[in-house]
């Protein structure tokens, strides 16, 4: 869930994006970041902390990622640590990412699977989605053996579970209404 102190700052990103004719490339480097923040969690406790010296924070961004990310990016991160909000960095880029894919007619799509699903298939599905929806798809994969075989894609707020795992429950749980339906109807 977003705070209201995530949206003015993604639509402030979003203009100077347009304006610069920088949209792709700050997505990109915003997924880069990103994800950068979710796998390292020693930097991530480090950006958050309000513990730590803001200018020690900005040093460390303009050397970790000069070069790495666009100029305006890294200024960006500056700003956010300057103005202590670097603790609503990951709702911002979320939100940038939504603003984005509204401008540009694209739709993030998130897939689980129980096994790595190959390039073609995964491609064979995009487009599959993106006739479907009449939207370019941006898609995220992710592998979950807990789901035993089968799909899930989170659409927006919309959940199509097409796992075995989802099979399975819904299986039990008919059997198990079943049961208690006919408890009444036979004497021993």
């Amino acid at each position: 869930m977003q705070t209201p102190i995530a949206r003015p700052y993604a639509e402030a990103l979003v203009e100077i994006a347009a304006e610069n004719g920088l949209l792709d490339e700050f997505r990109e480097d915003l997924d880069f970041f990103l994800k950068y923040l979710r796998e390292d969690p020693e930097f991530l406790v480090f950006f958050e902390s309000p513990r730590i010296d803001r200018e020690v924070k900005r040093r460390v961004l303009r050397n970790a990622f000069d070069g790495k990310l666009d100029d305006l990016i890294v200024s960006f991160l500056e700003l956010l640590v300057e103005k202590g909000r670097q603790l609503h960095v990951q709702e911002i880029i979320e939100a940038f990412i939504e603003l984005y894919d509204e401008r540009t007619g694209r739709i993030g799509v998130r897939m689980s699977t129980a096994v790595k699903m190959t390039e073609v298939k995964k491609l064979a599905l995009t487009n599959r989605l993106s006739e479907i929806l009449g939207k370019k798809i941006h898609m995220e994969t992710e592998v979950d053996p807990g789901l035993f075989g089968g799909i899930v894609l989170h659409v927006g707020d919309t959940v199509v579970d097409g796992s075995l795992k989802h099979r399975l429950d819904e299986l039990s749980r008919k059997m198990r209404d079943a049961r208690m339906d006919g408890e009444g109807m036979y004497e021993d």
